[in-house]
């Protein structure tokens, strides 16, 4: 439960980004694109080959800020790597230090370990985010029905 709960807490703290930087975007994944990313790519397209088994601390990185924090450093708007990812990146005004050992290592570990750990969660959320649309759709109605009649028998009342 607390990896999603860690993923929610990512996509809305890279929104208040550091008082430091600028306001500058310097690249932007919004919903829908992350949607259609997530619709189109499937995990065997984004695993490194060779890799180790990931450990608990490195399945934890990836589903941390600081898996994005390491985006934003090390990757540009010509490299999208967390495209299924909603996110923003600013132009900082100052170089901030990876969490991971270097950008490097930081490519590593998302090929190896958070691909695989993220686009499974990333595709639930959607799918999720996409039931809890679906059963909107149904419960207005009746909700709105429901309200109707109240009224009426209020008024059929007095």
């Amino acid at each position: 439960m607390w990896p999603l709960l860690v993923l929610l807490l990512t996509e809305r703290s890279l929104a208040s980004h550091d008082s430091d930087d600028t306001d500058t975007v310097e690249h932007r994944v919004t919903a829908s694109q992350a949607a259609a990313a997530l619709s189109l790519l499937n995990l065997t397209q984004l695993e490194g080959q060779g890799c180790p088994p990931c450990t608990d601390r490195q399945k934890g990185y990836c589903l941390s800020d600081d898996l994005l924090m390491d985006h934003c450093t090390c990757d540009h708007r010509h490299v999208e790597r967390l495209p299924y990812v909603e996110h923003t990146c600013y132009v900082p005004s100052r170089i901030h230090p990876t969490f991971a050992s270097d950008c490097l290592e930081y490519v590593r570990l998302l090929e190896c370990c958070c691909h695989a750990s993220l686009l499974p969660l990333m595709k639930k959320k959607m799918h999720n985010a996409s039931d809890a649309l679906r059963l909107s759709h149904y419960l207005l109605p009746i909700l709105l029905i429901s309200r109707w009649l109240l009224l009426r028998s209020t008024l059929s009342v007095q």
